[in-house]
């Protein structure tokens, strides 16, 4: 079998010799990152939910499904975030603040360091919703339910205003 000369295939051969060198050397890979904020990641699946609900209400009716459904798991992972803060009793206030400052974080991260960071909140959420009981999942599957719901009401509203012509013409 023959691999094809990939720059994936190559990067990943040129990263596994460096790791394996570096261990004979005895260094260390570097410093690892540290992980992102619960605020940074629940913003983070705010804005992926709100570019899911526009794109779930603008497409045909027949592909509406699949992005329906990839709406409701990011749903699921920021409610997981949400439901964790709620838990560990952050003040609303202080959890609304920590958020806004993460909204304002993430929108002066590059494209490629908002890329990184999404694996590590799918890890993050993934994490807390394993470590929750089945009766905390179920309240965050109804409440993303209900969410997605109501995000895709809006932006279909929103897409019927923007075409009705404007009124006294």
């Amino acid at each position: 079998m023959r691999i094809k000369n990939s720059p994936a295939v190559w990067i990943a051969a040129s990263l596994t010799l460096w790791l394996a060198l570096a261990q004979a050397a005895g260094a260390s890979p570097g410093p690892a990152a540290p992980p992102p904020s619960e605020a940074l990641c629940t913003a983070h699946y705010d804005l992926l939910s709100r570019q899911l609900a526009r794109r779930v209400a603008a497409s045909a009716e027949a592909d509406r499904a699949a992005l329906q459904a990839e709406l409701i798991a990011v749903l699921r992972k920021g409610s997981a975030l949400v439901g964790h803060a709620y838990l560990e009793s952050v003040p609303e206030d202080e959890a609304k603040s920590k958020l806004e400052r993460a909204k304002q974080e993430l929108a002066q991260l590059s494209r490629a360091e908002r890329e990184r960071l999404a694996p590590l909140c799918d890890g993050m959420a993934s994490k807390l919703r394993q470590e929750a009981a089945g009766w905390q999942r179920v309240i965050v599957d109804r409440f993303a339910d209900r969410r997605a719901k109501r995000l895709v009401k809006s932006e279909l509203e929103e897409l019927q205003r923007q075409a009705l012509p404007p009124a006294g013409r």
